[in-house]
């Protein structure tokens, strides 16, 4: 700085300042640590970018092999080298350590075993008051019963879920307890199949038993029957058809059942199509039952029918020569005359009474001419009030005032 120069400069003057040495050691410290903090996070980014690469390559190499495409193992070889060196490193770092331990054998796959299940049957439907011990009591004349798991209710009223599972030691056994599907038990059907088969058929259909007969349509067709409000006919109607439903359809659909002797179709007098009903005339009870009592049957033109037994009257109309005789036999016996019962004898009328009669005669005869004549001039046949409704008002005028004026003194 020169001595004409005034301005004075802090970094110039204080640059050749003592630096006590703790302070510089400390900066030195705090430069190496954050050096080995950098070159930490460097290396932990570089594995995590490896890692994630290897990963990505098992994953293409995996949905190669799902597709059915080769793979060359050389990935897998360049997988199982890296680990080696890195062994291999560790070993060193540890002093020549590994040298001394007996070499790792490789792993072998063991074979998988096949799961011998035994054998054994599924129950559903069951009562939520059965016990292991009713079924155990239940299925011991099937066979030996080796294990019986009934999971419990959800609360201190069931002792079950609805469903139990039984191993039997023999195949035989489980055969026996299948047969005694929709069996009852504690009132009600059991449902059972073989704890191996897994196929949703729904509930099996049990083969009736001799002298036993089946209903058709099950427990729907019971309740089909139990809300038929006429009694069983050979005539059944059809409801909630469509517009286009015709004749040959219906015929086609409910022939199954029985002989028809004829559908009679309900249609439009200008259009000729269906007006949404109609009438099976079937030549035998058994054959409308069928018709009411199939499931399968009432559906047509993706449309849920109607089915029910006809009324009386309509059931009459599918014979109508029959119908026809017996309304003529109804009518002939309105129009015989009845015979009249003998007449008694009766005493002599005497003039007074014939007087009296004649009187009630002709008092008769006047109220009925005045009820049927023709009313009078000047009369009216209307109400009162309906008079006082049309007589004409007065129209409300100021009038002068006519009376004496009264003045106090």
């Amino acid at each position: 700085m020169s001595k004409d120069d005034d301005s004075f400069d802090v970094m110039e003057a204080f640059s050749s300042a003592p630096v006590p040495e703790e302070l510089t050691m400390q900066d030195q410290r705090k430069k190496r640590k954050a050096e080995k903090a950098k070159a930490k996070a460097q290396d932990k980014l570089e594995k995590n970018r490896e890692n994630r690469e290897k990963k990505k390559k098992k994953k293409d190499k995996m949905k190669k092999r799902k597709r059915g495409e080769d793979v060359s193992d050389d990935s897998d070889a360049e997988d199982e080298e890296g680990s080696s060196k890195e062994e291999g490193a560790a070993n060193d770092e540890e002093g020549g350590d590994s040298k001394d331990k007996p070499a790792k054998k490789a792993k072998t796959e063991k074979p998988v075993k096949e799961s011998k299940k035994a054998p054994g049957v599924w129950i559903g439907n069951l009562s939520f008051s059965t016990t292991e011990a009713d079924l155990k009591a239940y299925f011991s004349k099937c066979g030996e019963i080796t294990r019986i798991k009934c999971p419990p209710g959800r609360n201190a009223r069931q002792n079950n879920q609805g469903f139990a599972f039984i191993d039997f030691a023999t195949e035989e056994a489980v055969a026996a307890a299948v047969a005694k599907s929709e069996s009852d038990l504690n009132g009600r059907a059991l449902l059972i199949k073989d704890s191996k088969n897994y196929e949703k058929t729904g509930r099996p259909k049990r083969e009736p038993v001799e002298g036993e007969a089946v209903a058709d349509g099950g427990k729907a067709g019971d309740r089909i029957a139990k809300k038929q409000k006429n009694p069983p006919s050979p005539t059944v109607f059809v409801g909630n058809l469509s517009f286009n439903t015709t004749r040959e359809a219906i015929q086609q659909q409910f022939e199954p059942c029985g002989r028809i002797r004829k559908v009679r179709l309900a249609t439009f007098q200008d259009t000729g199509k269906c007006k949404g009903f109609a009438y099976i005339d079937f030549f035998d009870v058994d054959s409308a039952t069928k018709a009411l009592r199939a499931p399968d049957k009432h559906t047509l033109d993706n449309r849920k029918i109607r089915l029910e037994y006809a009324s009386e009257e309509a059931t009459k109309k599918a014979t109508p020569w029959v119908y026809r005789q017996e309304r003529k036999d109804a009518e002939a016996a309105t129009e015989e005359p009845q015979a009249s019962p003998a007449q008694e004898e009766r005493p002599a009328i005497t003039t007074n009474e014939k007087a009296k009669e004649e009187r009630i005669a002709k008092k008769l005869e006047r109220e009925l001419k005045r009820k049927d004549g023709p009313s009078r001039e000047g009369r009216s046949n209307a109400t009162s009030g309906a008079i006082l409704a049309n007589v004409q008002r007065q129209k409300v005028t100021a009038q002068p005032f006519q009376g004496t004026k009264i003045t106090f003194d």
